[in-house]
């Protein structure tokens, strides 16, 4: 019951001075010019956070903890998206031979997050962060955004790829004349 009343007392405080804090750093009465004094603090492009593993639930649950960490630290992640599950075949072979002792199937799952305006004050606590709270057999790629990235996410029709192909084997499309 006290930790409560001191837990709740500590809220007030902390909201109450973050209140104090937000009213003195920008006042009605301060003239518009003070603003342009304030350094300038770089801000890198769109970064893609992307992250590769073999287990889907810690895959997901990592992302939900980067995301976490991000709305913590009042960075703004624009999007996220996951990449389909690449198969992987493995063969273990027995001791100097080509027969197969055993033969798994792995599927490497991805998940991706853009950041965007990321201070670079800012950026090397972030990325601490998120090292520091990667799960064991995950990969953390950081990479600035490209269109590669963009035409990745789309899963492909393939059987609208093989009737495109298909029609440019014959000619490309006809158009009419008028």
């Amino acid at each position: 019951m006290m930790r409560a009343v001191l837990k709740r007392t500590q809220d007030i405080i902390f909201s109450a001075v973050k209140a104090q804090q937000r009213l003195a750093s920008t006042s009605f009465y301060d003239p518009p010019y003070l603003d342009s004094l304030k350094p300038k603090i770089p801000l890198y492009e769109p970064l893609n956070i992307q992250i590769k593993g073999y287990d889907f639930a810690v895959l997901e649950s990592y992302q939900k903890e980067i995301n976490r960490i991000a709305k913590v630290m009042d960075i703004e992640i624009s999007d996220g998206w996951a990449i389909p599950g690449v198969k992987h075949k493995i063969q273990r072979f027995k001791p100097n031979s080509s027969i197969v002792q055993n033969e798994y199937e792995l599927v490497t799952y991805e998940r991706n997050l853009q950041v965007v305006d990321l201070p670079s004050t800012v950026a090397p606590i972030f990325f601490q962060l998120i090292q520091a709270a990667q799960p064991q057999g995950t990969i953390i790629e950081v990479h600035e955004h490209l269109n590669e990235h963009e035409i990745i996410r789309y899963i492909p029709v393939h059987e609208l790829i093989q009737l495109k192909t298909q029609l440019t084997e014959l000619g490309g499309p006809v158009t009419k004349k008028k």
